[in-house]
């Protein structure tokens, strides 16, 4: 079970939040915006996502339970 805390902690993540916004516009698209995407621009959607997931994990430079006790 996920507390409040590491729910928070998770949050500070740039990654978790791309996550989440990946998410929301995978929802969207599926039942409320419809956009009529080719093969090739949803790959190209994909692989831009994919690019920029892959860039956030390198930026990462300590684990997100590490940046609570940096603040203080």
């Amino acid at each position: 079970m996920i507390t409040l805390t590491q729910l928070k902690q998770a949050l500070k993540s740039r990654t978790v939040i791309l996550g989440l916004c990946v998410v929301a516009l995978t929802y969207a698209q599926t039942y409320v915006l419809q956009i009529d995407l080719t093969p090739f621009q949803q790959m190209l959607s994909g692989s831009g996502l994919g690019s920029v997931i892959v860039v956030l994990r390198f930026l990462t430079t300590m684990p997100v339970a590490d940046k609570k006790t940096l603040k203080g």
